[in-house]
């Protein structure tokens, strides 16, 4: 509950991230699915934040990108 709290309290610093469940939402994929992918290497970097992953919008946008084909 503290991290979490702290968290909040540090919103600032991390309005750029994504959380993994609203990353999971945006892609229409499971928390399971991107614990996988982040598991094997693939899929956008994650910042870990304690043992919390979040994604840096850029990066995911970069990682989103790099998937179109050309």
């Amino acid at each position: 509950m503290e991290s979490r709290l702290m968290l909040q309290t540090a919103s600032p610093l991390i309005q750029n991230y994504y959380s993994e469940s609203e990353l999971a939402e945006h892609l229409g994929k499971t928390t399971r699915t991107l614990f996988e992918w982040r598991r094997r290497g693939y899929g956008p970097p994650a910042t870990m934040i304690g043992r919390v992953p979040h994604y840096r919008k850029a990066a995911v946008q970069q990682w989103l990108d790099e998937m179109e084909e050309k």
